[in-house]
C-alpha cells in the first residue's frame, strides 16, 4: 500500500526532567513548534499532501527541537517557532531544504 501523504514530518516531543544533562526537545519548546507547523501547513493548503506527527526521542537531544522530514531524509535541528514559515515555504512548497537548520551527520 503506497503512503497516503507525499511527505511526513516527525517532530520530537520527548520530555525529560529539567535537570537532565542531555535536555529534551519538549523542554526546548517542541510542542509549540509542532502546533506552528500544523497551522502553517493548514494555511498553505497542504493538509492533503503533508502529515505532521509528534514522535518520541530521536537520540540527538542536545540539538533539539529536532524534526525529520521523510522521504527526503532531511533532519532539522534547533528549530524555533520562528523557523516554521521558512521550512514550509522553502522546503515543503518549493523543495529547497533550509540549509541553516540541517543537522550534520
Amino acid at each position: 500500500m503506497p503512503p497516503k501523504y507525499k511527505q511526513y514530518i516527525f517532530i520530537c516531543t520527548n520530555e525529560r526532567p529539567e535537570d537532565h544533562p542531555r535536555g529534551s526537545c519538549a523542554g526546548r519548546n517542541s510542542l509549540a513548534v509542532l502546533d506552528a507547523l500544523k497551522a502553517e501547513i493548514r494555511t498553505a493548503g497542504l493538509l492533503t499532501e503533508i502529515r505532521s506527527n509528534k514522535c518520541g526521542c530521536m537520540d540527538i537531544c542536545e540539538s533539539g527541537p529536532n524534526i525529520l522530514i521523510t522521504p527526503d531524509n532531511i533532519w532539522y535541528k534547533q528549530v524555533a517557532v520562528e523557523d516554521v514559515p521558512e521550512i514550509v515555504e522553502e522546503h515543503l512548497k518549493n523543495g529547497r531544504p533550509v540549509q541553516r537548520l540541517i543537522a550534520e551527520a
